[in-house]
């Protein structure tokens, strides 16, 4: 009897614990349709973005603004999933 409730036991842990990751990782897949090239052209000049999966918890982006020949505002992006929580963090070119 000791056996067959132990057993169950571990059974229940193991799929507990294989869902939760699961869950946890679903939040940045939210996020899929990010991927690849974007760009917006307006009369001040043009917005561009390029999004790229690093792995199953982080995405990185480069943005940047061009106005003629004039880069005008550059920054990297990164989109990761820390536990259940999503963050998002974005560095200005010369920016520590």
């Amino acid at each position: 009897m000791f056996q067959k409730i132990t057993l169950i036991t571990l059974i229940i842990a193991f799929v507990s614990c294989q869902k939760k990751e699961t869950v946890e990782k679903d939040k940045i897949k939210i996020a899929d349709w990010l991927i690849g090239n974007w760009e917006n052209t307006t009369p001040d000049g043009v917005l561009s973005e390029n999004w790229q999966k690093l792995n199953d918890s982080t995405f990185s982006a480069s943005s940047y603004f061009i106005k003629g020949k004039d880069t005008l505002h550059f920054e990297t992006i990164v989109l990761a999933q820390l536990g259940e929580t999503l963050t998002y963090k974005a560095t200005v070119k010369g920016q520590q």
